[in-house]
């Protein structure tokens, strides 16, 4: 899916849940563009809580930051419309947020 954040274009390829469950944190996959706003290749998000670059060590000691910029900020609200649908959502497609 991809995305126009901030007038950079952004890909995200796959989401799912990360093996071993980790409660409400689901693993993000996309292209290099994610790079340009501070995220790996393969990236972690929590609604509400934020993004991490590395697989949080368990469901209570997770390392999700906050988003640290204003185009993390961002795809957030798109990341978190996408985990309420269960799917990858675009941009534009309904419900909108």
């Amino acid at each position: 899916m991809n995305y126009l954040v901030l007038g950079k274009s952004v890909s995200i390829d796959t989401m799912q849940k990360p093996k071993g469950g980790f409660g409400s944190v689901f693993e993000f996959t996309g292209s290099d563009s994610l790079n340009e706003i501070g995220l790996n290749q393969k990236f972690w998000f929590r609604c509400n809580h934020g993004f991490s670059n590395e697989l949080p060590v368990s469901q209570n000691q997770t390392e999700i930051i906050s988003p640290q910029n204003d185009y993390q900020r961002v795809l957030s609200i798109f990341l978190e419309k996408c985990i309420r649908n269960r799917r990858l959502t675009g941009q534009y497609e309904e419900p909108v947020i």
